[in-house]
């Protein structure tokens, strides 16, 4: 029996990487997908969502989700995932749950196989689905995205696989190092209020800017309290000593930082996981409205 630490964040929800790519592709040069149509508002208020396809050529909508280690499906699914396969604890809040696990069902973006893991859990998806003012029936994650280049267009509403051994990697904006997590997800040695030595999670599937734990969160909110060199005061944030206005983060009570969505949105965003590197080329002075 495995067991799945759940450090997790509110609003969504954590899968820890759950095995290793099971496709018969080979995971160091697999075929690239079309790009996929995201959702108009994604980052926009909304979370981000593509339309994946079952090999029955059935769509559904999926939650991408760099802040969950692997890949699940809504509860509403069970009886179309067969017979479990085995089980495993998830801990999440501090709280050991045992559930069973399936064989993962094939997924395509268009006519291309992804790469994902060999099993998954299925997962309450309604808190998303509110947020997303729409059913989401599974989470794409790092089960699947870590085998990719992928980039995030919020702009032209795009999410695209691409070639990161031929590409123009200058077009694609700053590089920030990503590092391992521990869990198979990936962090950046920075966080939004500026503090040395942090560092923050990439959480696509967290609804606002991030979150800081509570220390740092504290010092942020504490407009009396003096800052050291290159620290920033709500509501500003800064990364990679560039400042942001207008920044919204949480308070939370975990490991280390986050940053999400809300903050990504302004960013034409390029996530090189077999070379573990981001970019970001800034496409926007403060964060995207409804109507951008």
């Amino acid at each position: 029996m495995n067991t799945i630490p759940m450090p997790r964040t509110l609003a969504t929800f954590l899968i820890l990487l759950l095995l290793c790519s099971c496709a018969t592709e080979s995971s160091l040069h697999p075929p690239l997908p079309a790009d996929v149509s995201m959702n108009k508002n994604a980052g926009r208020g909304d979370m981000l969502v593509v339309m994946l396809r079952l090999k029955s050529g059935e769509e559904l909508p999926f939650l991408v989700d760099t802040g969950s280690g692997g890949t699940c499906f809504d509860i509403s699914w069970k009886s179309h995932l067969g017979k479990p396969v085995g089980t495993l604890s998830v801990t999440r809040w501090g709280v050991i749950k045992k559930q069973d696990t399936y064989a993962e069902p094939r997924l395509y973006a268009g006519s291309t196989r992804l790469l994902t893991g060999s099993q998954i859990i299925t997962l309450n998806l309604k808190r998303p689905s509110s947020s997303s003012r729409r059913p989401i029936m599974g989470i794409l994650g790092l089960d699947c995205l870590r085998h990719y280049c992928v980039q995030l267009d919020f702009a032209a509403g795009r999410m695209r696989f691409l070639d990161d051994e031929h590409s123009n990697k200058e077009s694609w904006g700053k590089p920030f190092p990503l590092v391992d997590h521990g869990d198979g997800r990936f962090d950046v040695r920075e966080s939004l209020d500026g503090a040395k030595g942090s560092t923050s999670l990439i959480d696509s599937g967290f609804d606002i800017d991030g979150w800081l734990m509570p220390k740092l969160y504290q010092q942020w909110t504490n407009q009396a309290a003096p800052t050291a060199t290159g620290e920033v005061h709500s509501p500003n944030g800064v990364l990679g000593g560039e400042a942001y206005p207008d920044i919204r983060l949480r308070r939370i009570d975990v490991e280390n930082n986050g940053i999400g969505l809300r903050f990504l949105s302004r960013h034409l965003v390029t996530l090189d996981f077999p070379k573990q590197t981001m970019y970001l080329k800034r496409t926007s002075t403060g964060p995207l409205g409804a109507g951008d």
